[in-house]
């Protein structure tokens, strides 16, 4: 494998994606898959996906927020998938997961609702 001499920062998103593109591809995977996190992960990873004749598909993830405040992250849910808790911060916060159900509940339908939203009815790549 050579060895690529990088700037940082990327002009944008693709140009980091071109980057990483040719870094893997001389690492030659085989049969590859590209995830990726949208939206600002899919700029990055469609000239990967490209550039390795890959086919890309999303990964679809929403943060479980503590019910009173949402920005504050307890827990993850991806599709497919049971809600994950920190269950550090949890007990930092005197809460249990049955604490959050409700707010995982609205997760989970926002996150049903994006897939639909990114892939259709297209099934995801496995």
């Amino acid at each position: 494998m050579k060895t690529m001499r990088v700037r940082l920062p990327y002009a944008d998103r693709a140009e980091a994606g071109a980057l990483l593109a040719e870094i893997l591809w001389d690492m030659a995977p085989r049969d590859p898959v590209v995830l990726a996190l949208p939206r600002g992960g899919v700029a990055v990873a469609a000239p990967v996906a490209e550039r390795l004749r890959a086919p890309l598909d999303v990964l679809v993830t929403r943060k479980i927020g503590h019910p009173a405040r949402p920005e504050l992250g307890v827990g993850a849910i991806a599709e497919g998938g049971r809600p994950v808790f920190d269950s550090e911060m949890l007990d930092r916060l005197g809460l249990e997961p049955e604490d959050v159900a409700e707010v995982a509940g609205r997760e989970r339908r926002e996150l049903a609702r994006r897939v639909r939203v990114y892939r259709g009815d297209r099934p995801g790549i496995t």
